[in-house]
């Protein structure tokens, strides 16, 4: 059994992401403006995380896997047809990327006799609308990471059933969805094999300490099913860390957290082990922090915070973060 993984291109997504926001702005000075920081530059240097947690399982069950990752390589669709896998399993975060995973699967379906399954945010978001609109055989709805072995054994034909949740298929002319999968324990997840990846070619690679959040924004991916927050153990993000450093000299990370501060008492946990290891990171959170919080932070190695707005002024209030300008701005401050 042969699986190939595809990444698609961020650029792809970026350059439809001008056309979208200029639609919905209509004003190309705020969307030039948008476009120009760069997404698609910084997002290609990204280490797909996504897919090493979908690789493992397989590569570690004796299952052939090879990786395609559009923002380091050219030519994808040969190289896949070349390899002639049995599956090919494609990552889809938005409806612009839904477009380029089409033409591929597409194409890929015409050239091989191989089963498509598609899987990210949009599946999960749209999985009746994604099985109804393109060529793939099964999408996975919710987290992979205890739904992809099976499956993947499922279509080999070493299981005689389908995993019960986390998937969507065709039953004849009938399209079945079944709830999202989540993985409840994240610490029974082996750390991710970055050696199956070309990893020389990549600038930041991703740690991930928790996976949901806390909060209940309407406007996000998580509202849309129980997406809990649950978190890692600060001994097994640390043990990842120390895989990286040892086995690939990696001392450069991107904590892919939607929230890496909604626990302050784990977060502090790991800064008193990362400030031991001479490393630099990056990190996403959503509420203001001390200023001994920050310095502890920075002293681990932090380089850059993004805190999430996410609202204008009017809307303080109706969402469960920020009460006002001023808050913002002092915290920015510090």
């Amino acid at each position: 059994m042969k699986v190939a993984l595809v990444e698609p291109p961020a650029t792809h997504f970026s350059t439809n992401l001008k056309h979208l926001l200029l639609d919905f702005f209509a004003l190309p000075g705020i969307t030039s403006y948008l476009y120009d920081l760069g997404f698609h530059k910084f997002a290609a240097k990204l280490f797909p995380l996504n897919l090493s947690y979908i690789a493992t399982p397989l590569f570690n069950n004796g299952i052939e896997v090879a990786i395609f990752d559009a923002n380091i390589e050219d030519s994808i669709f040969q190289k896949i047809k070349k390899y002639s896998p049995d599956i090919v399993g494609v990552s889809c975060r938005t409806a612009p990327h839904l477009m380029w995973v089409n033409d591929l699967i597409s194409a890929l379906k015409k050239e091989l006799d191989v089963k498509i399954i598609l899987g990210g945010p949009h599946v999960t978001l749209a999985p009746y609308q994604t099985l109804e609109t393109t060529c793939a055989d099964f999408v996975v709805i919710g987290e992979g990471d205890e739904v992809i072995l099976d499956l993947v054994n499922f279509i080999g034909g070493k299981k005689k059933k389908l995993p019960k949740i986390g998937i969507g298929y065709r039953s004849g002319k009938k399209i079945i969805t079944k709830e999202p999968a989540i993985v409840q324990n994240l610490d029974s997840l082996p750390i991710p094999d970055r050696s199956l990846f070309k990893t020389n070619k990549y600038e930041l690679f991703l740690i991930q300490t928790s996976r949901g959040c806390v909060r209940k924004c309407k406007f996000c991916y998580f509202s849309a099913f129980d997406c809990r927050w649950r978190t890692r153990s600060p001994k097994k993000v640390i043990e990842e860390v120390d895989y990286l450093i040892n086995e690939f000299g990696v001392r450069e990370y991107f904590f892919a957290d939607e929230n890496f501060t909604a626990n302050l008492n784990i977060t502090r946990e790991l800064c008193y082990e990362l400030v031991k290891r001479n490393v630099s990171w990056w990190a996403m959170g959503d509420k203001t922090l001390s200023y001994e919080d920050l310095s502890l932070m920075k002293k681990a190695g932090c380089q850059h915070f993004f805190l999430g707005i996410d609202a204008a002024p009017r809307l303080f209030g109706t969402l469960p973060k920020y009460r006002n300008v001023h808050d913002i701005c002092q915290f920015s401050k510090k």
